[in-house]
């Protein structure tokens, strides 16, 4: 991608940035440093998803990472329930000063502000923000899914069956729904749907072996 090769620390610089403002920003039913561990797999799928559509002479590579990057800082500014697209938005010029010229932060803020109204973006969005709004909706799927079902339903100390039922829920089924109609890119949509194989999958089987199936 643009520029990687050129000014590799810069972006060095902007992860470990990211390390520091979001390691210890809590985030209700997740693992401690869920905020940062979620922004650094966006931003591999989106660089993955780049590479596969064949997007990387039109991509900044340092525009990118820090969009994924700190994609949900609006929420580590306390606003979790409010529109953490606009609030992030606005708080990453402090993250990155010093680190990109004006231009590269506009693409930064664009990204981040669209990355959670996707039925509402603009036609000239620019490609980072789409790499970031299919990475972000990636991330929630597949096993990352499963592995957040479970670990909320345990932190709460509720059994099996609570699981299955938040899997099963509207609130899923509707977020799912969503997912699939918001999606930019063939690749990622054929990704989306191996996901949700493997998760239906899954649960299939955790709930049968909750019954007490043999297999």
């Amino acid at each position: 991608m643009r520029k990687c090769e050129s000014q590799p620390t810069v972006v060095q610089q902007i992860i470990k940035r990211a390390e520091e403002s979001m390691t210890d920003v809590p985030a209700a039913g997740r693992e401690d440093g869920y905020r940062l561990y979620h922004g650094r797999r966006v931003a591999r799928l989106a660089c993955r998803l780049s590479r596969r559509e064949n997007l990387c002479p039109r991509v900044d590579c340092m525009v990118l990472a820090a969009a994924c990057l700190f994609h949900d800082l609006g929420k580590c500014q306390g606003h979790d329930a409010a529109d953490h697209g606009k609030t992030g938005s606005m708080a990453v010029e402090h993250e990155l000063r010093g680190l990109v010229n004006p231009r590269q932060l506009r693409g930064v803020r664009q990204a981040i502000y669209w990355h959670n109204k996707r039925e509402k973006s603009p036609p000239d969005l620019c490609t980072e923000g789409k790499l970031l709004q299919d990475a972000d909706l990636l991330d929630h799927f597949g096993a990352q899914e499963v592995w957040v079902t479970i670990y909320s339903a345990a932190a709460e100390r509720q059994p099996v069956s609570s699981a299955l039922s938040m899997w099963k829920s509207e609130k899923i089924r509707s977020w799912t729904d969503y997912a699939l109609v918001n999606l930019n890119f063939p690749t990622s949509r054929r990704a989306m749907q191996k996901r949700l194989q493997f998760t239906r999958r899954f649960f299939w089987q955790l709930q049968r072996e909750e019954k007490g199936y043999l297999y």
